[in-house]
């Protein structure tokens, strides 16, 4: 642990936001947590493939079907935050 009085210089020690697996931190705020929805396109067995709906984008996310809800299906609607996807 870092004594109060130490600050750590590094290549982020600006105002520049700080985002890493959807956590987003600023200097001097909370943490916050960024929500993403998919739409479920196709189950392959395990997998689902997902679908970004709330940006403009082609490209499709691979999940194991474990992390998901168990009642999804082709068309579902899902919302990820905080590392957990949930149906909407």
């Amino acid at each position: 642990m870092i004594p109060a009085k130490v600050k750590r210089k590094g290549r982020n020690s600006g105002k520049i936001p700080v985002t890493f697996r959807g956590i987003r931190k600023e200097e001097g705020t909370q943490k916050t947590m960024e929500t993403f929805y998919y739409e479920v396109v196709s189950i392959d067995g395990d997998y689902a493939n997902l679908k970004r709906t709330d940006i403009e984008s082609e490209d499709l996310k691979l999940v194991a079907r474990a992390l998901l809800p168990a009642e999804i299906c082709e068309g579902s609607r899902l919302k990820y935050e905080w590392m957990q996807y949930e149906m909407i």
